[in-house]
């Protein structure tokens, strides 16, 4: 009977996260010079946790088991206990624990293409996040069937009781946010979101933003330009550029990254990084105004600011995998634009 408790309830730790009340925590803490930390965790309420496990031993006519014994089978899955307001809960930070610390613009530019999908924005002073950010997520394993088992269990029950609980940390205080924001009473500077996975949709839209000594315009946090802009700053004493103290509203024009610290009397810091990509997307595999005698596979690529679209025939296509066959004869366009606003464009014939 031992034998069959340790494999049930090897089951259900991953059956009660498609059933019961399990948590993902996400938190940010985001510093003023443009710092991110993330971390990610998993939470399942202890209590009814167990109260899951004997109604199904129960259902299977086995005896009922401890709180104790739930807890080293739990622990042996690498689950901690930790109270959260009261209410202890099995904490996932072995396999599901992650950071990730690195300036914004670099992840800006690694997840251009996400973000630019309206998903996660996070800029000087705020931070914005559209449903579809995680939406997508779940659309995508409800499709493909990670949350049916063939058990029996209620997809749309399963969401009510799955909660995402998201919270953001600034150097700042926050100034305001979403309806469905609360802000730490006990720390200004932090906001946190508790939804249920049935109220994530590509409709909802979380925000916060927080205040600032230091205004910046005529550029944006982490975005490309494909011409000279000026950047304009007030409320800093100082601002620096590759170790040089520059003037307000300097211009930049030179391609590349470029990076300003900026510093006011009260000691805050921000990091504003951008892009200037005066570089065209590439079309690898195709030349302009040639004849193919059959079917070509092409590729396009821009390792600057990133594509932000690929037309073929005017027709836009999927910008994931950047690799794109034309099979029909005749005459074709391919335009090709980048997210600074540069362009490429071909045009092939297919005998």
């Amino acid at each position: 009977m031992k034998r069959k408790l340790v494999s049930v309830l090897l089951v259900l730790i991953v059956m009660f996260t498609l059933t019961g009340c399990f948590e993902v925590r996400v938190s940010q803490k985001i510093t003023g010079d443009g710092i991110i930390t993330e971390t990610m965790e998993g939470y399942i309420n202890k209590q009814e946790y167990i109260n899951y496990v004997n109604n199904l031993m129960n259902a299977e006519g086995a005896p009922a088991v401890t709180a104790e014994y739930v807890d080293k089978e739990m622990f042996k899955e690498g689950y901690e206990i930790e109270v959260i307001d009261g209410t202890e809960y099995y904490a996932n930070k072995e396999d599901d624990n992650s950071e990730q610390t690195g300036p914004i613009a670099k992840w800006y530019k690694l997840n251009r293409t996400e973000t630019a999908k309206g998903g996660q924005q996070i800029w000087e002073r705020g931070f914005i996040m559209n449903g579809a950010y995680f939406a997508d997520e779940i659309d995508s394993e409800m499709s493909s069937g990670e949350y049916d088992t063939g058990s029996g269990v209620n997809p749309e029950a399963m969401l009510q009781s799955y909660y995402m609980v998201y919270s953001v940390e600034f150097d700042s205080d926050i100034v305001s946010a979403d309806e469905n924001a609360v802000i730490d009473p006990q720390n200004p500077k932090k906001v946190t979101w508790r939804l249920s996975f049935d109220k994530i949709n590509k409709d909802l839209t979380l925000y916060a933003l927080c205040n600032s000594d230091i205004q910046v315009s005529g550029v944006t946090q982490g975005k490309s330009y494909k011409k000279a802009v000026s950047l304009h700053y007030e409320g800093a004493v100082s601002a620096v550029y590759n170790g040089q103290e520059i003037e307000n509203d300097k211009t930049f024009s030179s391609h590349g990254q470029h990076t300003v610290i900026l510093k006011a009397a009260s000691g805050e810091q921000r990091t504003v990084t951008f892009f200037i990509d005066k570089k065209k997307p590439v079309i690898k595999k195709l030349k302009n105004n040639k004849t193919y005698k059959k079917h070509v596979t092409f590729k396009v690529k821009d390792k600057d600011s990133g594509i932000a679209s690929v037309a073929i025939d005017g027709k836009k296509k999927d910008t994931q995998n950047l690799s794109y066959t034309i099979n029909k004869k005749g005459r074709h366009s391919i335009v090709v634009k980048d997210n600074a606003g540069n362009v490429s464009k071909v045009k092939i014939k297919i005998k």
